[in-house]
């Protein structure tokens, strides 16, 4: 649910799922939603169109994301963008439910995209779990290098947003 109404940050949840249930099984059932909702998502967007995204994003921008997801470079545009933290991945879904990806090509860059976040989140909430101040900072660091990382490749990456993307 928190894919389809992606109103709640994906991050809470998947941390919850890593206190609740440890690292590996919190992994386990949170990607098990992701991927649903994910599915779901763009089976929304292909069933009603532009009436599931046009309170969410003009039609300028998918526009414009279509022709950089089905551009020269293939879907390697698409896949970026759901590695990179701080994008809204849940709407991307809903997004590409407009375009004419494949469905199996959507699943493999969600799936693959979206892995070292929810990674990062679940072994973040399990060290919390167990008092593993370790485990919590090795994750926070690690999630803090990523972002670093991307600060540091911010301006082609506002550039690419800007003549892409409008959110």
């Amino acid at each position: 649910m928190q894919v389809v109404i992606f109103f709640i940050p994906g991050e809470v949840t998947q941390c919850a799922g890593g206190y609740i249930f440890g690292a590996w099984l919190g992994l386990v059932l949170s990607y098990l939603g992701i991927t649903l909702g994910s599915l779901t998502a763009f089976a929304l967007a292909r069933l009603f169109e532009h009436r599931a995204t046009d309170w969410l994003v003009d039609r300028q921008t998918i526009r414009q994301f279509d022709r950089l997801v089905y551009g020269k470079s293939g879907c390697w545009p698409m896949f970026i963008l759901f590695v990179i933290p701080g994008i809204p991945k849940d709407l991307l879904c809903y997004i590409a439910g407009l375009t004419p990806m494949p469905v199996g090509t959507f699943l493999v860059i969600s799936i693959i995209g979206r892995f070292p976040g929810v990674f990062l989140s679940s072994f973040f909430g399990d060290g919390l779990a167990e008092r593993s101040w370790t485990v919590v900072g090795l994750s926070t660091g690690i999630t803090l290098g990523l972002l670093g990382f991307v600060y540091l490749l911010r301006a082609p990456i506002k550039r690419f947003r800007r003549q892409y993307l409008v959110f």
